[in-house]
């Protein structure tokens, strides 16, 4: 169950929201190959003070990539391209404003 989360201090109207949320998810899809129904796309605004990049506010954009540990790092690294250049053709951010961090986690499973 992959989690995009996004974290922005720009404004999204709606039409980009939906647009970003399906082209990361067809990234996601595409290169660990997920299905649609499982993959999660956050999107949090944040305020203008929000963000900071070496002390000062910044307008760079955070994308959190939860998925599964123990992939191997050149699918983990495609993946992180692929998200943020989703980000930048739908909301044109220039790329070196896109930090992507995957973050491994552990299956999780309810026990009966």
């Amino acid at each position: 169950m992959p989690i995009m989360v996004c974290e922005t201090a720009q404004r999204l109207d709606t039409k980009q929201r939906a647009a970003i949320a399906k082209s990361i998810t067809d990234a996601v899809h595409d290169v660990i190959g997920s299905d649609l129904n499982l993959i999660s796309v956050v999107l949090h605004e944040l305020g203008q003070d929000q963000i900071w990049l070496a002390g000062k506010p910044s307008q760079d954009v955070l994308i959190l990539c939860y998925i599964r540990g123990g992939r191997p790092m050149a699918l983990k690294t495609e993946l992180a391209l692929r998200v943020s250049a989703a980000w930048h053709e739908v909301i044109g951010t220039p790329e070196d404003a896109i930090e992507v961090a995957e973050i491994g986690r552990a299956s999780c499973r309810e026990r009966v």
